[in-house]
Parts: C-alpha cells; sequence; structure tokens
C-alpha cells in the first residue's frame, strides 16, 4: 500500500473508530500504584519525582522499565507517552516498548540527532521495522518535549509523532501483555503514558488466562537460548536491560534477579 492510500485510511479510522477504544492505562505518575521501578545503581538512576517517571542513564544498554498492561493486539489501539529531555549523556535515545513477553518487545524509538524507528527485539536481536529515518517533527535539545504513539487502525501500525502520522507498517502479534519505556545514555522524564484499546485479563481464574500464560510461556520457550550470564566477546553486557520490579537496590548478573540483560 502507498504512504498517501495508507494515511487516509488512517484519518478515516480515526474520525469513525477511536471514540471505541476504552482506557488500558493512564499513567501520569502523581503516585507509584502501578509499582514502576526505581532506584541507583552504577551509572543509572530511576525515579518518580514531581508527577514525572526519571530515568538517568549512562548506559550504553537500553533501559527498559515494564508493567503490566494488556491490550489486544489483534483489535485497535493507541499507545503512546510525552517524553522530555533533560540532559544527553552520549548518543542518547529515548522511546517506548509495548507487546513485550520480558524476553521480546517492541519499541518505538526516537533519538538526540532527530532521527526514528520502529524495531522488534527477539533472539537477541534487533529487528528494524519500519527504517531509520530523520524527521524535522523532533524537537531537537534540551528541555524538549515529543510526544511519541503507535496507533493500530485496521490492519497497519501507524507511527505519530508530535500529532503527526511520519510512518505505517502491517500490524503484528504481540509477544506478550507488558508495556514500558525506553532509555539509553540520556536523562529524560517521561509523562502521560496512555494505553486504550481492547483490555486483557492479566489476572483472574485460570481458564481466563489460560491463553495468556500459553502464548507467554511459547514465546519464551522460542526465545530463551544460551546461557543468560554470558558476556559478548568485548566483556561488556550490552543491548538491554529489562526491569520489570519495583525496585533495584542492586544490578547483578545472577539469574534469580529480576532484571534482564539481553546481550
Amino acid at each position: 500500500m502507498s504512504r498517501l492510500p495508507a494515511l487516509l485510511l488512517f484519518l478515516l479510522f480515526t474520525h469513525y473508530g477511536s471514540a471505541q477504544l476504552k482506557v488500558v492505562l493512564k499513567e501520569d505518575f502523581s503516585t507509584n500504584s502501578n509499582k514502576w521501578v526505581t532506584g541507583d545503581i552504577a551509572n543509572l538512576s530511576v525515579k518518580l519525582a514531581d508527577g514525572k517517571y526519571v530515568i538517568d542513564s549512562k548506559m550504553q544498554n537500553t533501559i527498559t522499565p515494564q508493567i503490566l498492561a494488556g491490550v489486544d493486539s489483534s483489535k485497535d489501539f493507541t499507545i503512546g507517552v510525552s517524553i522530555k529531555t533533560i540532559a544527553i549523556n552520549g548518543p542518547g535515545e529515548y522511546g517506548f516498548i509495548f507487546g513485550s513477553n520480558k524476553y521480546a518487545y517492541y519499541c518505538f524509538a526516537a533519538d538526540t540527532k532527530g532521527e526514528y524507528a520502529l524495531y522488534s527485539f527477539t533472539d537477541n536481536t534487533v529487528h528494524v521495522i519500519t527504517p531509520i529515518s530523520k524527521t524535522p517533527l523532533l524537537n531537537q535539545g534540551l528541555n524538549q518535549i515529543n510526544k511519541l504513539e503507535i496507533k493500530h487502525k485496521g490492519k497497519h501500525w501507524y507511527l505519530v509523532i508530535n500529532g503527526s502520522v511520519v510512518d505505517s507498517t502491517a500490524s503484528r502479534r504481540f509477544f506478550g501483555p507488558f508495556a514500558g519505556v525506553s532509555a539509553e545514555n540520556i536523562n529524560a522524564e517521561y509523562d502521560d503514558f496512555l494505553i486504550t484499546g481492547t483490555p486483557v485479563a492479566t489476572s483472574g481464574n485460570l481458564c481466563t488466562l489460560f491463553p495468556l500464560i500459553f502464548q507467554s510461556a511459547k514465546n519464551n520457550f522460542e526465545y530463551i537460548k544460551g546461557d543468560p550470564t554470558d558476556k559478548v566477546d568485548s566483556g561488556i553486557f550490552a543491548t538491554s536491560v529489562h526491569l520489570t520490579e519495583d525496585k533495584i537496590p542492586e544490578l547483578n548478573l545472577y539469574p534469580d534477579i529480576n532484571i534482564f540483560i539481553r546481550f
């Protein structure tokens, strides 16, 4: 499908279908009722402050705090967050993740050079879904706010930056029910994390949860390979640190700690 018809289709669905979406998550970070991870370790500070979720990362790893926020990926949905860049600690990147099972996820990210992309992370590998592209729609510089969104309409995902559609791709099935934010080499504030769509049960009786448990276990079984504490050749633990607990008093690389290091 060419871009123009795809954008016209997006506008059509936005006009007629957005009112049907239910709020799955509306997070303003005024409290930590959703138990976002907080804490300090070497080169990383994560906290809630003044109604913002603040990540100060000097790590080359991608930091991805996650919470349960199940939304049906086969139906229309919207996921978005506003991000303010406070300081740049190197070649920086910010964004949000969705459809995660804690081992595999999708990420819509932008960087401090004014570029953006949608990618998935599976099998210890980043897979670029939409090409890395530069856009003047991204506000660059310190203390600038950018709003990133993914909108599922029909059979497409639409990438939206500051209210304007910049790209689209075919829709895909989620790996799991977790969603969160991402940061790399940046000090940034996250706010107004909103997910709308059709909720997916993440608690309740076994009959209700069985499809979710089965798919998550299947995805994890297919994904996990090798020793989780191996280093890459350079000796640097690279690509991603997944945070799913509500406190990080320390970070180590032993498998009994629920902080996930992706290589």
